[in-house]
């Protein structure tokens, strides 16, 4: 259920998500798993700047 709704904002998304069906998001690239997002830096350094901001305002709101 989740998956689908990522499938529906795909296109508002920083980060890639790997279509039903499809085996590769590079062909030919042996390295790669399987996986419905694509875990890359750009991926990573987003869930970052989310967590950073809840950290903020977690600390904003406790003082």
């Amino acid at each position: 259920m989740s998956y689908a709704k990522l499938l529906e904002k795909q296109s508002n998304l920083p980060f890639e998500i790997t279509p039903a069906g499809s085996t590769f998001r590079n062909e030919g690239d042996l390295s790669e798993i399987e996986t419905l997002v694509c875990v890359d830096n750009n991926f990573l350094e987003k869930c970052l700047a989310v967590i950073c901001k809840c950290y903020d305002e977690l600390f904003r709101i406790s003082l």
